[in-house]
């Protein structure tokens, strides 16, 4: 099964369920930078980002046994990501730090052995309802 294929009462999908993305605020810029509305696009929201990555770790499954490498491998960089949501305290987050947070993330796809699937489906997660351009931070889904 895919995720793809999914119904919205698979654990993993009411998890991360989001915004409706079908309005035209989320067709994307064309090639003036602005959106079909006219509008140019709004700057990622940190809020949204750091929630989408500490959803995505309390939603993923862990396929891993060893409790004190749980510990090490998301428990304490999930206690950092929220650090970093603390200092950010919804300013703009610089690529530098997007970067850092999602290589915390991967840490814990590593540690939980989250299959590859899982993992793509989750970054576009994050990209679509947080706004952050992981392709422009040179991420791409495994």
């Amino acid at each position: 099964m895919t995720y793809t294929d999914m119904t919205r009462t698979d654990m993993t999908r009411t998890d991360v369920s989001g915004p409706d993305m079908t309005g035209p605020e989320m067709t994307g810029p064309d090639a003036t930078g602005q959106d079909s509305t006219g509008y140019a696009p709004a700057a990622p929201d940190s809020a949204l980002f750091f929630g989408a990555v500490l959803k995505t770790i309390a939603s993923t499954r862990n396929h891993a046994t060893d409790q004190q490498a749980y510990a090490d491998g998301v428990l304490e960089p999930a206690g950092r990501i929220r650090a970093a949501e603390q200092e950010a305290a919804g300013r703009p987050l610089t690529a530098h730090e997007t970067g850092e947070v999602l290589g915390l993330l991967e840490t814990t796809f590593r540690t939980k052995r989250t299959p590859d699937e899982e993992r793509a489906y989750y970054l576009q997660y994050i990209e679509r309802v947080s706004g952050v351009s992981l392709a422009s931070l040179g991420v791409s889904a495994p």
